[in-house]
């Protein structure tokens, strides 16, 4: 078996079929093994070739790519998939599910009309090489077989057992609780937020690394699976319990350090951190910062170290750190780093983590 990351290319635009040729071939670990112009002609090469990594465009003819992930998800589960489109209002809400369906990420073709094919190529490499070497690293001879079964869904009566023993105990009189969360998030918080339910006594804030314009489409649609609030945070706002909130895309999220009473947040424009606007450690900085330790922290499964140096600092001020573990994180990065780092009281499955959210509201 070949050691560099076998892709294909699903894109109707012979412009961009062109261009992400030229890409794929200035990847490093990387080889094109075909480009279907179709979601329908892609299932076909995914079957008969086998590759490691997928990037698709979403409108397409005869079968688009939402529909295509649809299919590939139930049958190649495992099978890392990259979506390539154009953005607009339609493609947000599009590309917002093919992310809650598993795509790993959404990278925005290019608005202007005037950049070169070179700057577009150069572009893409940039944005891709990291998903190349994430891939790479996790090649072995038995993923991303064609039999292997699909995890199932979470449910409400199957129980997992947390995987490591607390080292310490939850904070009494909890007021906070912060997910960090990054690629494979949105399918994972689509799980994991569809268990919880009202009562809930205090307010969660989460920090997904996603597009700008993606995040309000992402909280309306987890708003319909749960009986608590979801939805953006705003300047301002006060955080209550029963309601989760999401950090806007393009702004970090921070807790206003002079309430000494509420959580209030704040949305600040300040330059990205590890590479993330908005990111997991502003926010976390920002709750040791105005004094919220009666927190439990979940990180969960995303690339890089977001978070790892906040949760340091908030769990050395008796916060309580639970990260997600390796097998059922798509990409075990962020709690990777926490683990290495020795910064957790729990590692907890997907499942669990849907069980420890829900009991911790009570």
């Amino acid at each position: 078996m070949t050691k560099n990351v076998k892709i294909l290319i699903v894109e109707d635009s012979m412009v961009y079929a062109t261009a992400l040729k030229q890409v794929v071939e200035k990847l490093r670990h990387a080889e094109l093994i075909g480009v279907a112009k179709n979601g329908k002609i892609g299932l076909e090469k995914i079957a008969s070739l086998q590759p490691d990594l997928v990037f698709t465009d979403l409108e397409m003819p005869e079968m688009n790519g939402i529909e295509m992930i649809k299919f590939l998800k139930k049958k190649w589960p495992e099978l890392p998939v990259i979506v390539i489109s154009s953005h607009d209002k339609r493609t947000s809400t599009l590309g917002t599910e093919a992310l809650t369906l598993g795509a790993l990420d959404f990278i925005q073709k290019p608005t202007s009309a005037t950049l070169s094919i070179d700057k577009i190529v150069s572009n893409f490499v940039s944005s891709l090489q990291p998903y190349v070497n994430f891939v790479k690293t996790q090649k072995t001879a038995s993923l991303y077989q064609i039999s292997k079964p699909t995890t199932p869904l979470i449910t409400r009566e199957k129980l997992t057992k947390a995987i490591h023993v607390p080292s310490k105990r939850i904070p009494l009189n909890l007021k906070l609780i912060i997910i960090g969360i990054s690629t494979g998030g949105p399918n994972t918080l689509t799980e994991v937020i569809s268990k919880i339910s009202l009562p809930y006594k205090v307010p969660i804030l989460i920090v997904q690394h996603i597009p700008p314009s993606f995040a309000e489409s992402l909280a309306s649609r987890l708003n319909k699976l749960t009986n608590l609030t979801v939805k953006i945070a705003e300047d301002g706002a006060i955080a209550k319990a029963g309601e989760i909130i999401f950090a806007p895309g393009g702004k970090h999220m921070v807790i206003d350090s002079s309430s000494l009473i509420n959580i209030k947040l704040k949305l600040v424009d300040f330059p990205p951190v590890h590479g993330c606007k908005p990111a997991v450690d502003v926010l976390l900085q920002s709750a040791l910062q105005a004094k919220q330790t009666k927190t439990v922290t979940f990180i969960m499964t995303g690339m890089g170290k977001d978070g790892c140096a906040g949760v340091t600092k908030l769990r050395d001020a008796g916060s309580y750190s639970i990260i997600q573990d390796e097998k059922s994180s798509v990409v075990w990065g962020m709690p990777g780093a926490i683990h290495e780092a020795k910064q957790y009281d729990e590692i907890l499955d997907k499942n669990s983590i849907a069980i420890k959210l829900n009991k911790l509201g009570k």
